[in-house]
Order: C-alpha cells, then structure tokens, then sequence
C-alpha cells in the first residue's frame, strides 16, 4: 500500500511538472537557461514528455519499479542543480519547481525536499511490484497518495513562506 501511494503521488508530481512545462514554455526557456546555459533552454519539451511518461510510467505496474528509479534519478538531478547554483552564489533566481506564479528560490530547504524525496522514491521501489489487491488497500493506497501531496504542497509552503520572510526588512 506504502509503494503504491507513494507512485500515485509520485504519478502527480511529475505529471503536474510536466504540465507546468506544457504551459508555460517561455518561464522555463528563460529557467533552464540559467541552469545550464543556451543549452538548457532547449530541454523545456523534451523534458516536459520525459516528465509525462515518468507520471504514467509510474501508474502501471508493469514500469513502476524503473520509473520509481528514473523518478529518484532526476529527483537528484534537480537537487544537484540547485546546489551547484547556491555554490554559485545564485540563491535570489526562481527554481522553477511550482510554475511561473511561484516565488519559490532555489535554496538548501529545496534541495533537501528533493533528496528526500528521491529517498521516498527508493523506498517505494522496495514494493513496486505489488498489486492494489482489494477495495481497502487501493483505499488506503489513495490516503497515502493524499497525504503526500498535502505533505508537498504544505512544504512549498513552508518554504515560500520563509523565503519570503527572510526578505522583509
């Protein structure tokens, strides 16, 4: 149930991400090119269709196990290029991570949602094999699932909220 819920949340992460990508190409040209220059400007669509399999992947059964993986894999990636900006010393540019609308700022409290949740990833790998097997683990399975992005959202918050603070005079 823990490894199910855990890929349904998983599933809306990154179809979410995807989505942010698909509607808002220009904001995250503009992002990605900060994080790897000319070059990374050009990752927005590809991204945004690995981004979209990753989620659907990640619903099936069948592709759990490596999409939990590839889900881990890139989860890292992301905190790895935002640690490699604050070594940088460019803490004040938007991460990208919640859409055009978000004042979210690439910091250590991101890069640590991200590590940690490529540690829940892994962890779910650990069952990805198992089948929703009635009516109340597939209920259970959805709480989980629930929880997590209530978890992920109050985070960004969090997050948001202290940035933000840490800016007032």
């Amino acid at each position: 149930m823990i490894g199910n819920g855990l890929a349904w949340f998983f599933a809306w992460l990154f179809a979410r991400a995807a989505c942010h990508k698909v509607l808002a190409p220009e904001y995250y040209r503009t992002v990605m090119s900060r994080y790897a220059g000319a070059a990374g400007s050009a990752l927005v669509w590809p991204l945004a269709l690995a981004e979209a399999v990753l989620g659907l992947a990640l619903l099936l059964p069948r592709w759990r196990l490596p999409a939990l993986a590839c889900a881990a894999a890139l989860l890292l990636l992301y905190a790895a290029l935002m640690a490699l900006q604050l070594l940088r010393g460019q803490a004040g540019m938007q991460c990208g991570c919640s859409g055009p609308g978000s004042p979210l700022q690439v910091s250590w409290a991101l890069v640590l949602r991200n590590v940690v949740c490529a540690g829940l990833a892994l962890l779910a790998a650990g069952s990805a094999q198992a089948a929703v097997s009635s009516w109340w683990a597939g209920l259970a399975s959805a709480a989980i699932a629930a929880g997590a992005v209530l978890a992920y959202l109050a985070c960004e918050a969090i997050i948001g909220n202290a940035q933000w603070m840490e800016g007032e005079d």
